[in-house]
């Protein structure tokens, strides 16, 4: 049997459910599944190569005598669409150093966490297309990386969520980098020993 249909995986997973109940009801032993493929024989199944993997590394290592954290979404290394993502928004908040780990203390490592995702959110909520990258702990500062294609919808939103947020104080700049050469930057310091 053979029919046409697009599916998502959720769509293909049911319809897998379904096929099964059917073998089941009619004693077929010999269903196993099907395949899927593109409608054109000739092409493979195309797929959103604007989909970025979560490949999160971390890492820890001293500088100038304090703690220097690091985590990121390493896969942007076979993502084919930097050129079009060349603005990075940098976003800086600052955090209290009081004890000698020099490091943000529970309260405020949750809010630093918060931040990223209530930026995150905000973002895919105002349909500016963008994609976290990563975020440095260090010296007072906590650092987050987004790359997006939308320079000036995300400039305005930054500007507003700066003024009238309800999370933590921060700061922000949108730096350009066709080179992406501030991944590359953060990408050292994954390695850093």
């Amino acid at each position: 049997m053979e029919r046409i249909e697009i599916h998502n995986s959720k769509s293909l997973f049911n319809l897998n459910k379904e096929l099964y109940a059917i073998a089941d009801k009619f004693s077929i032993k010999t269903y196993d599944g099907f395949d899927v493929g593109n409608v054109d024989k000739t092409k493979g199944i195309e797929r959103d190569t604007y989909v970025v993997l979560e490949e999160f590394r971390s890492n820890d290592f001293e500088k100038d005598g304090s703690p220097f954290l690091v985590i990121a979404n390493s896969a942007f290394d076979n993502f084919p669409h930097k050129t079009e993502f060349s603005n990075f928004i940098e976003i800086t908040s600052n955090y209290t150093i009081e004890d000698t780990s020099k490091m943000p203390n529970e309260i405020e490592y949750a809010e630093l966490d918060e931040l990223d995702v209530f930026i995150e959110n905000n973002l895919n909520q105002n349909g500016i297309k963008s994609y976290y990258v990563g975020r440095t702990t260090f010296g007072g500062k906590r650092k987050i990386y987004f790359v997006t294609n939308d320079k000036d919808g995300a400039n305005g939103l930054m500007d507003f969520l700066k003024e009238n947020g309800n999370k933590r104080a921060f700061e922000f700049k949108i730096i350009e980098d066709a080179k992406w050469n501030l991944y590359e930057e953060i990408k050292v310091k994954l390695n850093k020993k």
